[in-house]
């Protein structure tokens, strides 16, 4: 009998010991990860930063092969934010193509006024309202040679770690940034020709051929891509790129995260049967991204 009131004093001193100390616990468990960026919680602050960079303050008019630039998207938050970097490591510049996503480029004349390029528009018309043929991703001036390639160095490698999802998505750390690919000169012309499935349709497939590079197409600067806008005529110019999406993140619990699995199992059947908390509930939460570059001055020359 004795052995039973033991028992049972030592089972009623584990439950009050267990239910005094699960507060502490808790509070250890869900310290959070350091983290030394400027934007700690996902409110109230920017979680992202979006830089714009002119390889020079000038372009020329008349011709598809004008503006180069780069963007810099960098994650100045404590949480992995999922971002959509087609345009960051494809040939289709952002604002540009059928879906312009998240990210986006804004060209305004003098006046303040939102210039789209003749020879291209971000729905696939032609200013004189004839359909373009958006396929080919450096415009219609040149329509049968396309000079200027990605260089996919920096893709490929991402995408053999894994990083780069089907869709276009790449995870970035807190810190961490990407950079637009640089354009290469090396072009190339695209011949379309039918083509006939197996079920007895038809359709058309485009194959890639070394071409002659066009009259106006130079050396790409280090580092920059080209934005495909044609200026008819000399002016001033404003550029100003844009990336606004909503992102749902969720805090990181490493202390939690790093325990044994048999000790995760022990903290959730005692806190079952005893009624108490001791570990960090994972926490969802909604964190907005509206980032906005600063505006560039550039000059369109004869």
């Amino acid at each position: 009998m004795r052995w039973f009131v033991a028992a049972a004093s030592a089972g009623l001193a584990f439950v009050f010991l267990w239910r005094a100390s699960a507060p502490l616990i808790l509070s250890y468990l869900s310290k959070r990860a350091a983290c030394s960026q400027p934007c700690a919680e996902p409110t109230g602050c920017q979680p992202v930063s979006l830089e714009l960079e002119l390889a020079r303050p000038w372009a020329k008019a008349r011709t598809p092969y004008a503006l180069w630039y780069r963007m810099r998207l960098l994650n100045q938050s404590c949480f992995p934010i999922l971002v959509q970097a087609d345009c960051f490591y494809d040939e289709e510049s952002p604002g540009q193509g059928l879906d312009a996503r998240q990210f986006s480029l804004t060209v305004r004349d003098s006046k303040g006024k939102d210039f789209v390029s003749e020879h291209y528009r971000a729905d696939g018309y032609r200013a004189d309202g004839t359909l373009d043929d958006v396929s080919k991703p450096y415009g219609t001036l040149a329509a049968d040679v396309i000079p200027y390639q990605m260089d996919r160095t920096v893709r490929n490698r991402l995408l053999d770690e894994g990083r780069i999802n089907g869709m276009g998505f790449i995870t970035l750390a807190p810190g961490e940034f990407i950079v637009t690919q640089p354009a290469v000169l090396d072009p190339y012309s695209e011949v379309q020709h039918e083509v006939r499935f197996s079920d007895g349709g038809f359709g058309t497939s485009a194959g890639r051929f070394p071409a002659p590079a066009p009259l106006g197409a130079e050396t790409p600067p280090p580092g920059f891509r080209v934005l495909n806008y044609y200026f008819p005529k000399p002016g001033r110019y404003t550029i100003v790129a844009t990336y606004r999406d909503e992102e749902l993140v969720s805090y990181d619990f490493p202390r939690y995260r790093r325990l044994p699995q048999s000790v995760g199992v022990f903290l959730s059947l005692a806190d079952f049967f005893l009624g108490t908390d001791t570990t960090p509930d994972e926490r969802w939460t909604d964190m907005k991204i509206d980032a906005v570059s600063k505006t560039l001055d550039f000059e369109v020359r004869p």
